[in-house]
């Protein structure tokens, strides 16, 4: 683990007020900076950060987030899924929000049984949260979850337009007979490869 990472986590979670606190709790900043050492430890390809969080209430305030992408193995091929997971205001007792952040070159799957529409994710194990659950294991579950039912998908492309019809004023013997319609495209790649 790369001490500046710590020192970072040490720095953030020790504002107590101002423009730019956190708000958690003093008995929770140790828990809080040690999860996200052992989540950057493992899932290396997520980076930690404080941004602004807007509240279903409201209020915007300062929280701790890990983002990037995530590892997911899917019919043999490895694939890297981009999501943020939010620590809430009282994480670790409560869940972290987790959401699939698509590229602009990727769709949510609509429909998919734990990713809605707006890309919040709702695993077993953020549905029945409690604060002996851990945020390396919930990645490996997002891991697995998503390679059991891939959340993103690749844009489609769209077809080239058509010929125009041929003009009515010609006679039926010189018209050429219109081509079969082009076959449909394949259905869309699960991911993009990363």
């Amino acid at each position: 683990m790369p001490p500046s990472l710590r020192s970072y986590l040490q720095q953030v979670l020790s504002h107590t007020s101002g423009p730019n606190s956190v708000p958690y709790s003093e008995i929770t900043k140790a828990a809080i900076e040690e999860q996200l050492i052992n989540l950057q430890e493992i899932f290396p390809s997520l980076g930690i950060s404080v941004d602004e969080f807007c509240t279903n209430d409201g209020r915007v305030l300062h929280l701790l987030k890990a983002d990037g992408t995530i590892p997911v193995h899917y019919q043999g091929s490895k694939y890297n899924i981009p999501i943020t997971i939010w620590l809430t205001e009282e994480f670790p007792v409560e869940a972290p929000i987790v959401f699939v952040v698509p590229t602009h070159s990727m769709i949510i799957k609509p429909g998919h049984s734990q990713v809605n529409s707006s890309g919040q994710a709702y695993t077993p194990s953020l549905c029945t949260w409690n604060p002996s659950n851990n945020l390396v294991d919930l990645t490996f579950e997002l891991s697995e979850c998503f390679g059991i039912e891939p959340p993103l998908y690749a844009k489609p492309t769209h077809a080239a337009p058509s010929a125009s019809p041929p003009s009515s004023a010609s006679s039926s013997a010189s018209r050429p007979r219109p081509s079969p319609p082009p076959p449909p495209p394949p259905p869309p790649s699960p991911f993009l490869l990363f």
